[in-house]
């Protein structure tokens, strides 16, 4: 029973931590820090951390993992536009949340859309969404081909859905009606978006980080 609790102590400790670094990093950047961000993060870590071994949600093992290649890599983005975002945001294929929901949790003003068709994953973001105590965002349980909305995202987002051609495919609808997509790109794609780039003659805003780009195209 001791080691019990010991156990759960060593990794509460471990989230306050990881939720510090992360705080500390968000108000350095221009993406911001809303004074309910800290608690709804730690809520979040520790649900990931519950279900993840039964349903498979994601690829990352521990606390420091999560904080800094999904909350990071997801809230990188909104360096590319000095933290500016607006709302409506369609998230397709939205998984445990990522990356809709660390941007959520940190501007909860923004309106959210996050699509997930397979079962397991809705049914946790929905609980995610409860626990935290989320408004204004709602979850699609369907194929993004089957999703109908009544106004066109101001931004649509995901993370490691498909490679980065299919993805501009799959969003120039989106980007034909006034969005802008949002694109996490590893080193190795850099050199498809300049090729691309220069045939598309659209603007975008970006910024980098080790071996990622961070892109949104207008």
């Amino acid at each position: 029973m001791f080691r019990v609790f010991f156990m759960l102590g060593y990794r509460m400790d471990s989230i306050k931590e990881a939720v510090n670094r992360l705080a500390a990093w968000c108000t350095e950047k221009p993406i911001g820090w809303h004074p309910q961000a800290s608690e709804r993060f730690e809520k979040y870590i520790s649900l990931l951390l519950k279900y993840q071994k039964r349903t498979n949600l994601i690829g990352f093992e521990t606390v420091d993992e999560i904080v800094e290649s999904g909350f990071m890599d997801s809230l990188r983005l909104l360096c590319a536009r000095h933290g500016r975002i607006s709302g409506p945001v369609l998230d397709i294929g939205s998984g445990a949340g990522i990356p809709a929901l660390p941007i959520k949790i940190v501007h909860p003003d923004v309106e959210m859309i996050l699509v997930e068709p397979r079962a397991k994953r809705y049914a946790f973001l929905g609980l995610v969404i409860r626990e935290l105590g989320l408004e204004g965002i709602a979850v699609h349980r369907c194929r993004i081909e089957s999703l109908s909305l009544d106004e066109t995202p101001k931004l649509v987002i995901s993370k490691a859905l498909m490679p980065f051609p299919q993805w501009l495919e799959l969003t120039a609808p989106w980007r034909k009606a006034g969005a802008r997509i949002g694109c996490y790109l590893s080193e190795n794609d850099w050199h498809i978006f300049s090729e691309l780039a220069v045939k598309d003659g659209g603007g975008f805003s970006m910024t980098k980080a080790a071996d990622r780009c961070y892109i949104i195209l207008s």
